[in-house]
């Protein structure tokens, strides 16, 4: 069994467009919003170009590398070994060569993985011995590889560049994958028809112990990893962190989850919300700095494919809320950042933040707050004659049609942002803080939880309970107050070890009131706030401010009495 820790990039720029002697940063433009390709099929991915800039990168200058070209066939395992789905079944075609190949990924990180297999050598005509587990239709790469050969602290490591076309399966009816009724189009009937993409990426593999040789102290990945296994390896991810940055210095790489044979043959992902955190059995600080970037970062990063592609709007929403929740823990573990030589990305997270926010406020206002100005206004005119309703309609879907127009070029400066060589840097140097801290979660010296967890909290939570009456407020300090609100409630969540359940869930539950229901003024004070850039008729205007007006003081209603709930309970 042959075992690499493993890291997976895409280009952040389209190889057309880089210089054969590399790119600043600087310079790069934006690349398309798509994860698998820079070019259409037809116009294939310039390897040269990429070999170029890599060359010309520590460390790789005056390397030799080796070549190849193969085919990988994807099957679903619909019976893994024990029933795990991180298995995959491939079979590798590289013409006087066959082999089939078990494949386990483990994710150490967000974006890291341990990837295990195990190659079987095969006749030309003979069928794997997973033919009978697997689906009968496998998606196929043609894959052109070029690789470096290192020596990483003793340890070998290789750096690939693999460059090809992906095939996805054909529905019966000849569409694509996501065209017909089975998941993944695996109940097609060949892959005429189905989706052909080209795509470039690049991996870094460090290689690890051989877990079939009984020598080795390696730890066994494939039941239930224990909190020191990731440790271990979060160690030896910092120094492959470094090499990544390292080469890729001028951000034309963009960390990501999965390779892009594996990202195709998965289901679409669903927005990623905030899980349960992990906190294992240790109750420091370091240990929960540790779990919570783990946690954040696996939030922020598995909702990256939908906002850059354009999916439902929760992708955005779910992505805003990562990076909310890691520059609060930022906040809260000051202390663990600085024991770690670690410096917060306060500046370029409110930046991504920003963009994000934008977009979330005009996604709000396009699907739910002008829709719902929009139904009261035909409610209130549903007496009126049929010509006036006429007019009133058309100046309605005048109106939705310049908020759509905001609303796209917002989600359009986001994609750029988040297509852009500093956004990779951005990601490279979060994904190097979450292996820091997961390598130090048993530092002996950590600070303790308790007491002073509880103290912090029930500091945050006084500070609310001395608020006074939101009505008597401004609109900006009623919105620090849901700000209050939301880091309190972020606060809970990462410090819920020094808390018992029963207190837990009673904050918790007055703080998510309080924060919902100042949240409904708030999206009526920012859909005021937006729709002043939005040309609209006076009738349109004039009913909106006044809708408008009247949520916020409903939603300011509703967030005094939860204060006074939480008065009284404090």
């Amino acid at each position: 069994m042959q075992r690499v820790l493993e890291l997976v990039f895409r280009p952040t720029v389209p190889a057309t467009r880089l210089a054969a002697t590399g790119v600043s940063a600087a310079a790069a433009p934006a690349a398309p919003a798509n994860s698998l390709t820079d070019a259409p099929v037809g116009a294939s991915p310039d390897v040269a170009r990429w070999l170029a800039v890599l060359a010309n990168h520590a460390p790789l200058a005056g390397v030799r590398h080796d070549q190849a070209k193969f085919a990988l066939e994807l099957h679903h395992c619909d019976d893994p070994p024990s029933g795990d789905p991180a298995w995959q079944c491939l079979v590798l075609d590289a013409g006087a060569r066959r082999f089939a190949i078990a494949v386990h990924d483990w994710p150490v990180l967000p974006g890291l993985r341990v990837r295990s297999w195990e190659p079987v050598a095969l006749t030309r005509d003979q069928l794997p011995d997973f033919a009978g587990q697997c689906g009968d239709v496998p998606w196929r790469a043609d894959v052109e590889r070029h690789w470096w050969r290192l020596d990483h602290d003793g340890a070998p490591l290789t750096i690939s560049l693999d460059a090809g076309v992906l095939s996805a399966p054909a529905t019966r009816d000849g569409a694509g994958a996501d065209g017909g009724d089975g998941e993944n189009g695996e109940d097609g009937a060949g892959r005429a028809g189905g989706e052909r993409r080209s795509f470039v990426e690049l991996r870094i593999s460090l290689e690890l112990a051989d877990v079939d040789n009984p020598d080795d102290a390696a730890p066994d990945l494939y039941a239930s990893p224990d909190a020191d296994t990731r440790i271990e390896l979060a160690a030896r991810a910092v120094r492959l962190f470094d090499l990544a940055l390292e080469l890729n210095a001028d951000g034309l790489l963009t960390l990501v989850e999965h390779d892009a044979l594996t990202r195709a043959s998965q289901s679409a992902d669903k927005p990623r919300k905030a899980g349960p955190i992990d906190f294992g059995a240790r109750q420091t600080y370091a240990s929960l700095a540790a779990a919570v970037a783990r946690n954040v970062f696996a939030q922020w990063i598995a909702n990256v494919q939908g906002v850059v592609e354009g999916q439902a709007i929760e992708y955005v929403h779910q992505m805003r809320i990562a990076l909310r929740r890691m520059r609060t823990a930022y906040r809260f573990f000051g202390p663990e950042l600085d024991a770690a030589a670690l410096v917060a990305e306060q500046k370029e997270l409110k930046w991504i933040a920003a963009l994000l926010g934008d977009v979330r406020d005009w996604d709000v206002l396009a699907e739910e707050t002008f829709e719902a100005v929009a139904r009261a206004a035909r409610e209130a005119s549903a007496e009126s004659p049929a010509d006036v309703q006429a007019r009133d309609a058309a100046q309605w879907d005048a109106a939705r049609g310049r908020v759509a127009a905001h609303r796209a070029r917002a989600a359009q400066a986001l994609r750029e942002a988040m297509t852009s060589p500093r956004y990779a840097r951005l990601v490279m140097q979060i994904a190097r803080q979450v292996a820091v801290l997961v390598a130090q979660a048993k530092n002996r010296r950590a600070r303790p939880l308790n007491p002073d967890a509880r103290r912090v909290l029930n500091k945050r939570y006084r500070k609310l309970a001395r608020v006074a009456d939101l009505a008597s407020l401004t609109p900006d300090a009623r919105h620090q107050v849901r700000i209050d609100a939301k880091r309190l409630r972020y606060a809970i969540e990462f410090l819920a070890p020094a808390l018992d359940g029963r207190a837990r869930r009673r904050m918790m539950a007055h703080v998510s009131v309080l924060q919902d229901t100042l949240g409904s003024a708030n999206d009526a004070i920012v859909g005021r706030r937006l729709l002043a850039e939005v040309e609209l008729d006076a009738a349109v205007r004039m009913f909106t401010q006044g809708y408008l007006s009247a949520t916020e003081a409903h939603g300011v209603s509703g967030g005094k009495r939860e204060l006074d709930r939480i008065r009284a309970k404090k």
